[in-house]
């Protein structure tokens, strides 16, 4: 067919109204705007990326906790870098993982073993029995399964039990009143509970492959071999600025490509028009667009359809709390980043983020960032800058940190941070579901994934089958 034939029977690009102005929106206003189509992304607050920024402090750029880019897909790994302006800092990452107190390397969950040969035993035994049940599939496809549900169905009693603590910690909320869609934001898809020689036998049955857990080595992308023709690590960050300059290099590149911006912007109503759309914002302006895609949550936009729903129970938004330290660069560890499933211990995250690469940090200073979860009623919320002395121990008990005080301390608390599904979840946005496929000009971003590098690959999915 020559090109001129086949440019009259491609279908003509169609404009695309983008409401939200975090992640998602920008990786689709840059995938759309490469394709050809006419972009128009509208964000209610002051500015772009969402949590996908930094927070000046002293001569630090702090991002909102541990935030690293992971790289499992060749496509979505070179649509980032293309939003980051071409270039990113490859990373290798040195983790470990805290459990019972005890400190694992080259892990990013939990590690049983440390519970000793009886209880891993027990563990394993329940697994295999799970394993052989292969209950999985119909605990996904209810809807109204909880995560204790899909727990039960992959690890068995023994090993739910275990886990529920660790949800517990990370979350505030015990298992059976989260959805089983929150599996994939917790570390809880795999367990480590062998030895790595064992690992590798066990995981030779398929079936129990994606249940049990061997440490990384090397780059960590045994299992992303294709993406090493992008990325050469398994994670990366980006080159200049921090979050702050990866947003400000997307909101560039697509005002350069010639897609419209605008803050400050909410929108009040949409309701069809034809075949298109129509979005009503609070200053009285309609907008009569093509596509309309939503990013901003489901609560969101059914209020917008004007569908009844209980929003409260989409959702657990989990409130934290931030402390950064800062010390000279050889009172601070050499490792990326930690997690801690230790009931004990306060922390469930610790990273040094200077250790990613330059720019975070001035020269001969870096700073240990310690992730709290919590309730918004508890005394390290109200009062955070009472448990800095505590916080500190444990970042020092960890390896990540060295010395008996920092040099300076800055403390940050959000009542919301991340989203975590409900139980029900699915159940109380079935009406907005249903709205949506009688409305095709609209559409809406993938409301439970997990990571930056999942969310620009749902949303880009999404987009190929719209």
């Amino acid at each position: 067919m020559s090109n001129a034939v086949q440019a009259e029977t491609m279908p003509a690009p169609k404009d695309w109204l983008i409401v939200g102005g975090g992640l998602a929106a920008l990786a689709a206003a840059k995938k759309l705007r490469n394709e050809g189509a006419g972009v128009h992304i509208v964000e209610a607050g002051k500015g772009f990326g969402g949590i996908n920024n930094s927070r000046p402090w002293k001569e630090f750029l702090l991002d909102f906790g541990c935030h690293l880019f992971g790289n499992e897909s060749p496509e979505t790994t070179a649509l980032i870098l293309e939003m980051a302006g071409g270039s990113a800092i490859p990373v290798s990452p040195k983790i470990a993982a805290i459990t019972k107190g005890e400190i694992s390397i080259d892990v990013e969950y939990p590690d049983f073993n440390h519970y000793g040969p009886e209880i891993a035993g027990e563990m394993l035994i329940d697994v295999l029995a799970a394993a052989a049940d292969d209950r999985v599939a119909d605990v996904m496809a209810d809807s109204s399964s909880s995560l204790k549900d899909l727990l039960l169905a992959r690890f068995g009693q023994k090993g739910t039990d275990m886990l529920s603590p660790i949800v517990k910690k990370i979350t505030t909320l015990d298992p059976e009143h989260l959805s089983a869609k929150a599996a994939v934001q917790l570390p809880v898809r795999r367990i480590l509970l062998t030895d790595p020689d064992s690992a590798d036998l066990l995981k030779q049955v398929p079936a129990l492959d994606d249940r049990i857990l061997k440490p990384s080595t090397g780059t960590g992308l045994d299992f992303y071999q294709d993406a090493k023709h992008v990325m050469p690590t398994r994670m990366f960050y980006p080159s200049h600025n921090g979050l702050s300059g990866f947003t400000a290099n997307c909101v560039e590149g697509l005002k350069s490509a010639d897609a419209h911006l605008e803050t400050g912007k909410s929108v009040t109503s949409i309701r069809r028009g034809g075949t298109a759309v129509i979005a009503t914002f609070a200053d009285g302006e309609e907008i009569r667009t093509d596509n309309l895609l939503w990013t901003s949550g489901p609560d969101s936009l059914a209020k917008a359809a004007g569908i009844d729903i209980d929003t409260d129970a989409i959702y657990h938004k989990l409130p934290m709390v931030f402390y950064y330290f800062d010390v000279p660069s050889d009172r601070a560890g050499e490792r990326h980043f930690m997690i801690d499933t230790s009931a004990d211990n306060h922390c469930f995250r610790i990273s040094i983020p200077p250790n990613y690469g330059p720019g975070l940090a001035p020269e001969g200073r870096k700073f240990i960032c310690c992730e709290v979860t919590c309730e918004v009623e508890s005394d390290i919320f109200q009062d955070p800058d009472a448990f800095a002395g505590d916080i500190w121990r444990e970042a020092v008990a960890a390896g990540m940190a060295f010395g008996d005080a920092p040099d300076d301390v800055l403390t940050m608390k959000a009542p919301a941070t991340y989203r975590f599904p409900k139980q029900g979840a699915e159940a109380v946005v079935q009406p907005l579901m249903d709205w949506l496929a009688e409305t095709p000009a609209v559409h809406m971003s993938a409301p439970f994934t997990f990571g930056k590098s999942g969310t620009v690959r749902a949303v880009t999915a999404q987009l190929d089958e719209a």
